[in-house]
């Protein structure tokens, strides 16, 4: 669980850099849910939001988001947007 808590803090980290966020900006994360992901969330979600300066950090069925290839055969959505 804590390596994929590591890989969704690099992604989400990238998604920033892509999308030009400043490194000081808040942010909301949206991931569609996968087995593969729920635990890391669930244990690691405090950790993954400290790290990437996440107000809020949700696993739904669907997020109308970027497709993330986080490991061979789990692709999941991530919505990433700036907190006002």
């Amino acid at each position: 669980a804590e390596g994929t808590a590591r890989e969704l803090i690099n992604r989400i980290q990238n998604i920033r850099k892509q999308q030009d966020f400043n490194v000081t900006d808040r942010i909301e994360v949206r991931i569609s849910d996968h087995e593969v992901i729920r635990d890391a969330v669930q244990e690691f979600s405090r950790y993954i939001c400290n790290e990437t300066l996440a107000d809020s950090l949700t696993v739904e069925q669907k997020v109308a988001g970027e497709p993330i290839d986080l490991f061979d055969d789990v692709v999941i959505d991530m919505a990433v947007k700036v907190v006002k």
